[in-house]
């Protein structure tokens, strides 16, 4: 049974990585689309850059199951902070658009736990970061 819970780790990995793979790969495909919106969010559109190495290489890394701690730390850190900075909106004009926004903030406080959670657990046995442990 424990070999069933060793894969069953792999598929939630890959699950919560699903999001910022699709997120990271549309960022690439509409640059100028995407910098306008980093920075109706007050940022530079620079950060555009990092925010999509972020999800990709981090999500990758996750996947493979290497430095899955630091990845899922910087995920965790990149959830809340485009959660507070691009979904704690209010549309007084707009209550679906207020509930969307809050059900988006949501998500990404909910998407940093489980990065917390697998930060302080790690990637478990079906891994590179476990590969040489018996």
């Amino acid at each position: 049974m424990e070999k069933f819970w060793n894969y069953v780790e792999v598929l939630g990995r890959i699950l919560l990585i699903s999001i910022f793979v699709m997120s990271g790969l549309q960022k690439l495909g509409d640059i100028q689309g995407n910098m306008a919106y980093v920075t109706s969010g007050g940022l530079p559109g620079f950060m555009l850059f990092p925010a999509i190495a972020i999800e990709l290489f981090a999500s990758l890394a996750i996947l493979l199951g290497w430095k899955t701690r630091i990845a899922a730390l910087l995920l965790a850190v990149f959830c809340l902070m485009s959660g507070l900075m691009f979904h704690g909106n209010t549309f007084p004009d707009n209550a679906m658009a207020t509930l969307l926004d809050q059900i988006h903030l949501m998500k990404n406080i909910a998407l940093t736990g489980a990065f917390l959670f697998l930060a302080g657990r790690g990637a478990g046995p079906i891994s590179l970061d476990n590969r040489n442990k018996a």
